[in-house]
């Protein structure tokens, strides 16, 4: 397969897969109901125990290790992408997106929910100023941004101190690339 030409491959039928992502050389497909799965090489896929029920959104490599992401302030972390294990959070809120820059992991989720962690195992909340969900979160390669509902956007160069930007929008914002 190339960019311009694409094969199908049966990811497997026992988790409604929500989302795939391409992390640290492995692809994760991550499902609704806790479902994940890895590969190699995008063609072969290994269903892996979670250990969870919970929506699984978000996934990122960093010092180490892999973390992903769910409902319910659900966060699992791998340090080969085959041997998953539940992290505490600190939260109950939901969590939609994970990214690692800095050094750093952040992830944000429900009720303006953002933590922070160095290695993915220890998290510490950070203050977004706002009661939204946040949805989407990337770093620029200057800073974090993170969106969410009714058009929010927020940005921060430390992950700590976030500034609301204006849109001129009330839409959901989803998602960033």
């Amino acid at each position: 397969p190339t960019a311009n030409t694409f094969t199908a491959t049966v990811v497997g039928t026992q988790y409604l897969q929500a989302s795939a992502h391409f992390v640290n050389g492995f692809f994760l497909t991550l499902g609704s109901t806790g479902g994940l799965q890895s590969s190699a090489d995008g063609v072969l896929w290994q269903t892996r125990t979670s250990g969870v029920t919970q929506p699984l959104n978000g996934a990122a490599f960093g010092a180490g290790r892999f973390v992903v992401v769910g409902g319910l302030g659900t966060i699992l972390t791998s340090t080969d992408g085959v041997t998953w294990s539940t992290t505490p959070s600190g939260t109950t809120q939901s969590l939609a997106a994970v990214v690692f820059a800095n050094n750093l992991f952040v992830t944000v989720g429900t009720n303006g929910t953002i933590r922070t962690s160095a290695d993915g195992l220890t998290w510490n909340p950070a203050t977004s100023n706002v009661s939204v969900e946040l949805n989407g979160l990337l770093f620029d390669g200057t800073q974090f941004i993170t969106v969410g509902s009714n058009g929010t956007v927020l940005v921060s160069n430390d992950a700590s101190t976030w500034t609301a930007r204006t849109t001129g929008s009330s839409a959901n914002l989803n998602s960033l690339a």
